[in-house]
């Protein structure tokens, strides 16, 4: 599993950090099994858009002024919303200016066909087994 993770072609590591190694693009996993049991780790890799990490969420919004904005929500309240752009920069929209908000999206691919079900299970006990 943890083969898997550092050097499978998918490269968990390249977006999820383990111990203080990998990117963060993704949430760190250094102690997932505290939050997700086997099963949901599963689904996870099949189905990443059904259970996102706050602040990892892709949402698009369409403001009223008819300007599109992409990115990840780092904050929410009910007078702003704090929003990482894909280019790297921070806007802060006021959610009245906001005609539409697309729900999350991850960004991270199913993993459904690039994994076997063996590197499937073995990559869930890896993760299952870090706390």
């Amino acid at each position: 599993g943890e083969r898997l993770f550092k050097t499978h072609a998918v490269q968990c590591v390249r977006c999820h950090t383990v111990k203080g190694f990998g990117g963060d693009a993704g949430p760190d996993l250094s102690k997932i099994s505290r939050e997700l049991k086997r099963a949901d780790l599963i689904k996870a890799l099949i189905e990443p858009s059904v259970r996102i990490a706050p602040g990892f969420g892709l949402f698009e919004f369409e403001l009223k002024d008819g300007e599109e904005l992409a990115g990840f929500v780092l904050e929410e309240t009910p007078k702003m919303i704090r929003l990482r752009t894909l280019d790297g920069r921070t806007e802060d929209l006021v959610p009245g200016r906001i005609r539409r908000r697309s729900q999350p999206k991850s960004a991270m691919p199913s993993m459904k066909e690039a994994l076997t079900v063996s590197e499937v299970r073995d990559l869930v006990e890896y993760l299952g087994s870090r706390k």
